[in-house]
């Protein structure tokens, strides 16, 4: 039965406002998203040719726009799936994060400090842990333009505040591409340790990423980032 014909609490829309968005059904779902259909073909039925082309709402998440090449799923339709999909999987990524104890310091450059081998400034990133190593957040406290130490001391020792840490770890680019600290590196360092330790938070490690290696203050040497992540 076409959307029109529906009695209003059936209609995907009514149906989610009234009962929640939980109680719809995957078709209802995604017709909720692609909002219109073509010709003699509404909302529902456009949803439910795309989860039968996609064999079902799984096959989003490994979609492609060629996958998408559906008969009333024009470029605008394409990219807001895909958008949801992106969505999805990195809502799943930063959650499985969420999930995981972090006793390994050379899990944190591999996790949370790739992204940073490509940026063309400097960011200083902050990852705190609860007492049992779990995630609580990671945010960048400062940026190149933020240079002064006390800057970054008084930024961190705010951060793992707000955020109740018991431990966190340090991670910073190099831009240039040399994978070691600087005097400045090393100075800043020691006095956020220090400054850390004085409300409680223990800094367990500095890592130094830059191009495909990452140098760890604690362990005083320079690693590879593994090549199959």
């Amino acid at each position: 039965m076409s959307i029109s014909k529906l009695p209003p609490e059936l209609k995907p829309r009514e149906k989610a406002i009234a009962q929640g968005i939980a109680s719809l059904s995957d078709v209802e779902l995604l017709a909720l998203i692609l909002q219109s259909g073509y010709h003699n073909c509404d909302a529902l039925d456009l949803a439910k040719q795309t989860l039968e082309a996609l064999n079902g709402l799984s096959g989003l998440l490994k979609a492609n726009p060629i996958d998408l090449k559906i008969k009333g799923i024009k470029k605008a339709k394409s990219l807001k799936l895909l958008a949801v999909a992106e969505c999805c999987k990195r809502i799943f990524s930063a959650s499985q994060k969420f999930q995981e104890k972090y006793k390994n310091p050379f899990e944190i450059p591999e996790v949370f400090g790739r992204d940073l081998r490509y940026q063309d400034r400097e960011i200083l990133r902050m990852v705190m842990l609860d007492k049992n190593h779990r995630l609580i957040q990671f945010k960048d406290i400062s940026q190149n333009d933020e240079k002064e130490t006390k800057v970054n001391v008084v930024n961190a020792v705010k951060a793992a505040i707000n955020a109740s840490s018991s431990y966190v770890y340090l991670l910073h680019n190099h831009p240039s591409g040399i994978c070691k600290p600087s005097e400045d590196d090393v100075i800043a360092t020691k006095i956020i340790k220090t400054n850390l330790a004085i409300i409680g938070v223990n800094l367990l490690d500095h890592f130094i990423v830059s191009g495909d290696k990452y140098y760890s203050f604690a362990g005083k040497n320079s690693f590879s980032f593994k090549e199959n992540n």
